[in-house]
């Protein structure tokens, strides 16, 4: 009903419902001048759309992708059937991606056609380039309908996700309700699961309708969970863990045939330490393999991680989730770095007094903020001067150089761009970076092999 509200007071003309009986909802949409479409999956239910007074049918056969009817009717034997029952304009929907099929969806009774996998697919789509690839590549059997004995009822693409599905004849609902639980959305969960949004929608009341309960609420933040999932879901967790466990054995990965691309969240900082190890070892020994290094924020790292918009990333803080595994990699001490001849060089010893004297630099992707070292100078009611505020280490050395300005950072650091540094005069905890992975891809031989190289990376990169 809220949506109903929506769609009325923005104005909106034209409506499209789907998933039972448009009756409940008519006669609002309609005296408020909105034309409004009903979609079916078989000829019973474009009667009892005919009845309820709308406007025009969206005749769905089997071939499209998302939530679908169980009885795999096509669309072409579909469209004919309802065309005979009814003149309401039809728009087809399923299978069309080009005039041909347009043509063919007119010729077999209908007035137009709807596409959703063409769009999806388009250059123009925000869907990361992977997702886009694997509809392109896949052939007429690329597909599979899941869940046959219950409700939804699935077309997806066949992967390694789905074919359990696929097999075992019923949706994992355990998957599912875990999936809303950690992202907190509907639309995110779909992503991950590697389904429809409509079609999360009506696993979720299936769930509902199952545990008499509403699992979870909407709220202005996201989706909550009620008091009976927050008690059931360490179970469901537990349950999932250990399935992965008895049925993942560490998949085969030969570097010298593979074609896998890498994608890593690094900063500027971590390009530097490890890419030109990774590409000169992959170079030698793993040729066709390529890397992509991007930076993800860290609100946005799991998610990522999830739906393997990203394999890897290396952050100092790691993320508070069930879902994502880590180790450390890499450890240094900070130091005061400053250029040769620094006036500070000519003082007795480097003391608290001193270090205040001096002009920073501070380095930070956000606009404000402290950084590590204004947290301890902070716990002693201290502050430094900040010069500069800027978003990359790397662009820092040649400024430390030709001015006076200082930078805090790693020893290693300071050593590799040439500069010289002072010991600080407070205790300040050392620089860690976490190697963070999903839990999903810990037996995955690929991640198994890469994990092992972005640490002799680091390895390397303590020593050089």
């Amino acid at each position: 009903e809220s949506m109903i509200d929506v769609v009325l007071n923005a104005g909106i003309k034209f409506v499209t419902t789907s998933a039972g009986d448009p009756a409940k909802y008519i006669h609002i949409l309609k005296d408020a001048g909105i034309k409004v479409f009903h979609a079916v999956p078989n000829v019973a239910g474009a009667k009892k759309a005919v009845n309820a007074g709308v406007d025009g049918l969206v005749v769905e056969g089997t071939e499209g992708g998302g939530f679908k009817s169980p009885e795999e009717v096509g669309l072409f034997v579909l469209i004919q059937a309802i065309r005979n029952i009814t003149d309401l304009p039809i728009v087809a929907a399923g299978g069309i991606v080009d005039g041909r099929g347009m043509a063919a969806a007119f010729a077999a009774g209908a007035e137009g056609i709807q596409m959703g996998t063409r769009f999806v697919s388009c250059k123009e789509s925000p869907v990361h380039e992977n997702f886009k690839n694997y509809i392109i590549d896949s052939d007429e059997q690329g597909t599979w309908i899941l869940n046959k004995k219950g409700k939804p009822c699935i077309r997806a693409l066949k992967t390694d996700y789905t074919q359990p599905i696929y097999e075992s004849g019923e949706m994992d609902m355990s998957a599912m309700m875990n999936a809303i639980y950690t992202e907190g959305s509907l639309t995110k969960a779909a992503e991950v699961v590697g389904i429809t949004q409509p079609a999360v929608s009506n696993a979720l009341a299936r769930l509902r309708e199952r545990f008499n309960d509403d699992l979870f609420v909407r709220t202005g933040t996201g989706m909550v969970p009620t008091h009976k999932t927050e008690h059931m879901i360490n179970d469901v967790q537990h349950a999932l863990s250990l399935m992965q466990k008895s049925v993942n054995e560490p998949d085969e990965f030969d570097p010298n045939t593979s074609q896998r691309t890498f994608r890593i969240s690094l900063g500027d900082i971590s390009e530097g330490r490890i890419l030109p190890f990774l590409l000169e070892r992959i170079n030698k020994t793993a040729p066709k393999i390529a890397i992509e290094s991007f930076f993800t924020t860290r609100e946005d790292l799991v998610h990522a991680l999830a739906t393997n918009e990203l394999n890897f990333a290396i952050d100092p803080v790691i993320p508070r989730s069930k879902d994502v595994l880590s180790k450390k990699v890499f450890e240094d001490r900070f130091v005061c770095a400053h250029r040769a001849n620094h006036p500070l060089t000519k003082l007795p010893n480097f003391d608290m007094d001193a270090l205040l004297a001096q002009k920073f630099i501070n380095i930070s992707n956000r606009k404000r903020g402290p950084a590590l070292i204004d947290v301890e100078l902070s716990k002693i009611q201290l502050q430094r001067e900040v010069a500069l505020r800027a978003q990359h280490f790397l662009v820092t050395p040649e400024i430390v150089r030709s001015t006076d300005l200082v930078l805090v950072c790693s020893q290693s650091f300071a050593k590799k761009h040439g500069l010289q540094f002072e010991e600080l005069p407070l205790d300040v905890p050392p620089v860690e970076q976490y190697l963070i992975w999903h839990s999903s891809d810990d037996n995955d031989g690929s991640h198994i092999w890469m994990r092992e190289l972005i640490t002799e990376a680091f390895d390397a990169a303590k020593t050089s």
